[in-house]
């Protein structure tokens, strides 16, 4: 019932009722979707929500068309009734007229209180439309396009006409923001009609626009011709929608990672790495976040401030270099900078450095012990994002980097002669001679001397004081050298074992930081032993001794008692000699030794004689460069190649042979080459010269005897196209630029290209022509990699050419004039670099071919292709370089012959590992893994990817994963390495060989598993269950010794070696034990519990085998006789007899068990419910029954016991074996019980049964 009807409401549509306690329901008729001549009725319900009665009279409404039946409306007069408190009546009120119109009257309602009335509405049939859907458009971006759409329904009765219009006051262009349709759409009844709003904005801001959507009645045609006010005069109805949207900048911005610099994130404007030392590892973190709503993709590109230094870039990477993000998603990116060590010392004047080291650790033997090397490092990181308003922009990235170098002062520690048991000590002074940074250094230790502390930081120019102590327990000479190494703020590769320990004794496993310098000091000293403690005191000991009384105190070391010491050695030995000479022999001696009484005050320290050393050997070089030096310049018949001021042509000038020296140049009697211009001769192209030249050409033999210099014939083989730069053709041939242009014809195709391309060019058409570069150079290259490089060639000339393009190869006649006569050169690789061109393959397009040709329009650039594969060679793996020429022709004609050189590093495949040597061992308490794995990381330090293979050896005990990968450029692999121990020792320690692809020596990881030899044994050679009941569990327990000196952890096989003798298809014998694993301890046992799972009859035989971690498996035979129970019942029947109903009876059955093994049955009775069984108390023995052998089965067990036959059950409930469906309680049930029955081995059991009939039947 309606709320308003109960008298919570009572409203009408002039405003609140004037009769508060007359609830009127509803409070205004209204008839919809009428018709002309057709009769409609609805119900006015009045109710007295007083407490006294009142007298309630409705008077007919005015209208003829509404009125209410009744004798007294026909008449005209009004109804009246009387309301009792809380009483209702009910007038009907009906409708009819004779047109299809709105009409609209009222009937009043009067009372002894006042009056109201009730509006009576009648509605002719008009379009309704229903409009769903949303036109929130969400965030976008200008520039973006996004498109909504939303559903118009007519669920009125008559056709309706809709248009959409929406605001175009606010200036929204149709560009910007459009409906479709936009005309009027006519909508039969169910019918609907999709618009589409489409928005594309182009400012930033909110966005929003008034979208209503006009519904009226049909038009006519003159009415839809005149849209634009076709709704001005109809009963319209409209529903506005408001399409919205927020338009954010589309902004990707780079910033700082505000995990790691304290402070909310802020756009990053430098990478500033500060001091960096070479060799080390420097990290600087930013993110790049995408503050948009559109996924975009970023790229970022490392570039050299400097066109001509691009070294300083492979010294910096960033990770990653591109991606794509989603919007709003902020991604980390790190910048590294990783400066590699000097290659080689630095010299000034006579101090030359021993280069012996070079490439390698930067250690005091390269390194001047009083400067270091500091320089600024400037690079771009060129940011570029996908995003067309955002143009690319640059991040300055700085660094200075500094060689790291510190001195050692002295260089030796002389302790001399120090007691056993006792100590002596000696400081070392360590001098930071870096005026940039600090230097954190570490001493490594010997078993001798100890040097405290062992690492420590000097500041800049700064020095520290380490203590070396010598703590000798073993007597003689003690030599040791103490390194002292600079460590960077990096890590090393590995973070494996590396050899050092920890203060408890066991395998350090901690990060080691990267060592950029290494120096060392030379320790020596002897250890004599002396007639008592030293010092006359003996040591503290006992309970009463303190921990600072077993510490020694410092002895410092006297140099001078050392040099004493000496002194004192070497006079006895001279004493020694001189008993065993001549008299000759002993004057000598005795001469050399006042000759010198005491060396040592002049002896040099070993600082001073090797700069001694290497001043001498630098001053010998400079006096033997000097000495050639003049002699070549006294020398006119032999050219410096290396002079700045003839080039190595001073002797070639004009090439001919002089008269005045008997027609030859001196002593030079080979061919001389080709003619060369004078040295007046202009090497360029002039357009006054070459007219001059054109001009003296024509005249021939007119040409006066005294030549004119601006008139000389220029050859040809000064004429070349002008030379385009390597970095130029790689802009223009790069993704940004549209990508190398290689789409010009092989051959001509009209009649005037194949005029074009037969003629001889002249000079001046020549110098209008542009190739390059000369010397292409591919950089460093892994072997097995390929790459492509471009060869731009632009036609200047107005008339077409063709190039023709070949590689060196045998029988190219044009190549070979090209080589020989007109090669470029390259001033790129010097006469001591191993040039070669056996390690490397040049071809022109990729599929191999050798030579190409193109016709290249006036004015167009072409690029040819020009492919590199690298290769091993013929030589060592070790750095080459590749050289080899090009050349091309233009026109076909020999005269215009060029080339150009392809310059290449081929690098060996450089793939590392992150550790030479892996330590493997099981946690202490690990009972379950039988296998460790740990990870080793195969990284490339080339740009190219290589492929590596493992080579296990057979019966090892490692494997790894993946065993055969491909590592990017730059990139690396992880690869797990897994120690499954065997029972073979030999096998936990193993070299594993990875086989690098263009690399012929495998890198070799040294894995060693540290476990011991565990053993165990059964106690028991054999276990045998002896009779046990078929189909049960039988279960016994062995005992398991461990024989050796460690833990031994061992699992049960999961696949038993077992043999069924006996066994029938339907049991499956397994034998397995608990628990599965365990950890059997040195020189103790443990106890197992073997379980034989449902054996069939018969006898059965298998082995339990379990498997030692590290040791030899083991195993036990099990046997076992699986007895099935024979029970019969000894009566041959039972004849109960009469039986009343009412009454029992009862009588006695024996069931007999001829086994050796204890039967179990089951008596179902739930057929008959007349039918139970009992055992007599004394019918049993109750040490031989643990309980009533007789037992009834729970009404809710459906299982008899155990899981006996479960699987030969399962078998013959498919077959429908009715006793199976019995035992799983599947049978019909009556209302009876179900007994278990026990009977002991061989033995008799007296068993009741008593009969209850509860109805009379004849005898059965």
């Amino acid at each position: 019932m309606s709320g308003r009807f109960l008298g919570l409401e009572n409203s009408s549509g002039l405003g609140p009722c004037s009769l508060p306690w007359l609830r009127v329901f509803p409070p205004e008729l209204i008839f919809t979707n009428i018709h002309a001549n057709v009769t409609y009725t609805a119900q006015l319900t009045l109710r007295n929500a007083d407490s006294r009665l009142h007298f309630v009279k409705v008077l007919p409404p005015g209208s003829s068309r509404f009125s209410l039946p009744g004798a007294n409306a026909q008449n005209g007069l009004a109804t009246t009734t009387r309301l009792s408190p809380g009483l209702t009546t009910t007038f009907e009120v009906s409708f009819c007229a004779d047109e299809q119109n709105d009409f609209f009257d009222k009937c009043v309602i009067q009372t002894d209180a006042g009056e109201t009335f009730v509006p009576l509405v009648a509605r002719a049939p008009r379009p309704t439309t229903k409009i769903e859907g949303s036109l929130d458009f969400g965030i976008l971006a200008p520039g973006d396009s996004a498109t909504r759409a939303v559903t118009v329904s007519n669920v009125g009765a008559v056709t309706a006409v809709v248009q959409a219009r929406w605001d175009t006051r606010r200036g929204l262009a149709e560009d910007v923001f459009r409906v479709t349709p936009s005309g009027l759409c006519t909508l039969k009844p169910g019918e609907n009609l999709l618009f589409t709003a489409e928005l594309s904005p182009k400012e930033i801001g909110d966005f929003d626009a008034a979208v209503d959507f006009l519904t009226a009645s049909g038009f006519s045609d003159d009415e839809k011709k005149g849209s634009s006010n076709a709704f001005a005069d109809k009963n319209t109805k409209s529903e506005r929608r408001y399409a919205t949207g927020t338009v954010v900048p589309n902004a990707p911005e780079f910033l700082t990672d505000d995990k790691h610099i304290g402070g909310d994130a802020c756009g990053l404007r430098v990478v500033d790495f500060g001091h960096v030392l070479c060799g080390d590892t420097r990290l600087v973190r930013s993110a790049v976040y995408n503050n948009s709503p559109s996924a975009t993709k970023f790229k970022v590109k490392l570039r050299s401030g400097e066109t001509h230094n691009t070294r300083d870039v492979r010294f910096f990477t960033v990770t990653p270099d591109q991606g794509v993000l989603a919007p709003y998603e902020k991604r980390a990116v790190v910048f590294q900078i990783a400066p590699p060590l000097p290659e080689k010392g630095i010299a000034k004047g006579f101090k030359t450095l021993n280069s012996g080291n070079a490439g390698g650790l930067h250690t005091s033997q390269n390194t001047q012990n009083d400067e270091t090397d500091a320089r600024d490092v400037s690079i771009t990181a060129n940011v570029v994002f996908e995003t067309p308003k955002l143009k690319p922009f640059n991040i300055p990235v700085t660094a200075r980097l500094v060689t790291a170098c510190v001195s050692l002062d002295p260089r030796i520690l002389d302790f001399g002669a120090v007691d056993s048991n006792d100590r002596g000590d000696h400081l070392v002074t360590v001098r930071n001679l870096t005026n940039e940074t600090n230097c954190d250094f570490a001493f490594g230790r010997s078993a001798y001397f100890k040097p405290s502390p062992t690492f420590g930081t000097v500041l800049p120019g700064q020095t520290v004081t380490v203590s070396v102590a010598y703590q000798p327990k073993g007597l003689g000479s003690h030599t040791a050298n103490l390194t002292c190494q600079v460590l960077g703020r990096g890590y090393a590769v590995d973070n494996g074992y590396s050899g050092s320990v920890d203060n408890s004794g066991n395998p350090s496993t901690a990060p080691r930081r990267v060592v950029v310098f290494e120096t060392s000091v030379k320790c020596v000293g002897r250890c004599r032993e002396v007639g008592g403690w030293s010092g006359g005191l003996k040591p503290t000991r006992g309970l009463t001794a303190h921990p600072d009384d077993f510490e020694k105190q410092k002895k410092y070391v006297n140099p001078a008692e050392v040099n004493s010491q000496y002194d004192t050695l070497r006079l006895r030995k001279a004493t020694a000699r001189l008993d065993k000479r001549s008299s000759t022999e002993k004057a000598l001696s005795i001469y050399n030794e006042r000759a010198d009484p005491d060396p040592s005050a002049h002896a040099l320290t070993l600082d001073q004689a090797s700069r001694k050393l290497q001043h001498k050997s630098a001053y010998d070089e400079y006096i033997a460069d000097s000495r050639k030096h003049r002699v070549a310049q006294m020398s006119k018949k032999q050219d410096d190649p290396n002079d700045a001021t003839t080039l190595g042509l001073r002797n070639q000038y004009d090439l001919k042979p002089r008269k005045d020296i008997g027609g030859v140049f001196g002593s030079m009697k080979h061919d001389l080459g080709p003619a060369l211009p004078a040295a007046d001769e202009p090497l360029w192209m002039d357009k006054s010269v070459l007219t001059s030249c054109e001009h003296a050409a024509d005249d021939g033999n007119r040409r006066s005897k005294s030549k004119r210099k601006s008139a000389a014939k220029i050859p040809f083989s000064y004429l070349r196209p002008r030379n385009r730069p390597q970095q130029a053709v790689e802009a223009e041939t790069s993704a940004g630029s549209g990508g190398p242009k290689t789409d010009a014809p092989c051959a001509p195709v009209t009649a005037a290209q194949l005029k074009d391309c037969t003629r001889v060019l002249l000079p001046n058409e020549i110098s209008q022509l542009s190739a390059g570069p000369s010397s292409l150079n591919f950089g460093s290259v892994a072997v097995g990699s390929r790459h492509t490089q471009y060869f731009a060639f632009t036609n200047g000339t107005a008339k077409a050419v063709l190039v023709r393009m070949e590689t060196k190869r045998e029988g190219s006649v044009a190549y070979s004039e090209a080589t020989t006569r007109y090669s470029t050169g390259s001033s790129m690789v010097t006469e001591s670099e191993q040039l070669s061109d056996e390690c490397g393959v040049l071809s022109l397009s990729s599929m191999g071919e050798r030579a190409c040709v193109k016709v290249i329009e006036p004015g167009a650039t072409n690029h040819f292709g020009v492919f590199f594969e690298a290769t091993a060679g013929t030589h060592d793996l070790k750095t080459l370089t590749f050289k080899d020429q090009i050349g091309y022709t233009i026109n076909d004609n020999p005269n215009h012959v060029f080339s150009f050189d392809v310059i290449a590093e081929v690098l060996p495949a450089a793939l590392d590992l992150s550790a030479e040597e892996m330590l493997f061992s099981f946690p202490p308490n690990d009972d379950e893994s039988f296998s460790v794995t740990r990870t080793v990381k195969v990284s490339n330090r080339n740009h190219d990817p290589t492929t590596f293979v493992w080579e296990l050896p057979t019966r090892s005990a490692f494997s790894v994963h993946p065993k055969e990968a491909l590592v990017g450029g730059k990139e690396s692999v992880f690869v797990n390495v897994t120690w499954t121990p065997n029972e073979v020792p030999e096998s936990n320690d193993t070299q594993l060989p990875m086989c690098v692809l263009g690399d012929a020596t495998p890198r070799v990881l040294h894995c060693v598993g540290e476990l011991g030899s565990p053993s165990v044994v059964f106690a028991d050679t054999t276990l045998k269950f002896g009779p046990s009941r078929a189909g049960f569990r039988a279960k016994q327990t062995v005992t398991l010794k461990n024989t050796s000196a460690h833990d031994a952890v061992f699992r049960v096989d999961d696949k038993h070696d077992e043999t069924l003798e006996d066994a029938s298809h339907a049991f499956r014998a397994r034998v397995t034990c608990h628990p599965k694993r365990g950890r059997v301890r040195a020189g103790s046992t443990f106890e197992l519990c073997v379980v034989f799972v449902n054996p069939a009859p018969g006898v059965h035989h298998s082995n339990l085998k379990l498997h030692v971690r590290g040791g030899k498996a083991v195993t036990l035979p099990v046997s076992i006789h699986a007895v099935a129970p024979n029970v019969f019942v000894v009566e041959k029947f039972l004849h109960l007899g009469d039986v009343f109903v009412g009454s029992k009876k009862q009588i006695t059955a024996t069931l007999r068990n001829d086994s050796a093994v204890a039967a179990q049955l089951v008596c179902d009775c739930r057929h008959d419910p007349c039918l139970a069984l009992t055992c007599d108390s004394f019918s049993y023995n109750n040490e031989v029954y643990d309980e009533p052998p007789v037992l009834q089965v729970p009404k809710h067990d459906n299982v008899a016991f155990g899981t006996l036959g479960n699987s030969v059950v399962k078998d013959l409930l498919k077959l429908g074996s009715a006793v199976a469906a019995a035992r799983r309680g599947m049978g019909d049930d009556n209302g009876g019980d179900r007994f278990r029955i026990t009977i002991a081995p061989n033995s008799d059991l007296a068993i009741t049964v008593e009969y209850r009939p509860l109805q009379g039947f004849p005898e059965r």
